[in-house]
């Protein structure tokens, strides 16, 4: 979970995660499997901002607190 970052953003571009390198490739966006699991309407309030799907450039540890920054 994030905040306070655009994630569409990042689609097509490099970014850190704490040290790891990654590259946007595109947005995930929610399905109706997910709704049918949470019995809730949330496709229209997450069309997106649901995730990033992204490529790992460099591997490393991410910890809850690191921070996304640009590369």
């Amino acid at each position: 979970m994030t905040k306070n970052i655009d994630l569409n953003a990042l689609v097509e571009q490099e970014f850190y995660l704490g040290k790891v390198k990654l590259k946007g490739i595109m947005l995930c966006e929610p399905c109706a499997h997910l709704e049918k699991l949470l019995d809730t309407k949330v496709i229209k309030e997450l069309t997106h901002k649901a995730g990033l799907r992204a490529q790992i450039i460099t591997s490393g540890d991410i910890a809850i607190s690191d921070t996304i920054t640009v590369a």
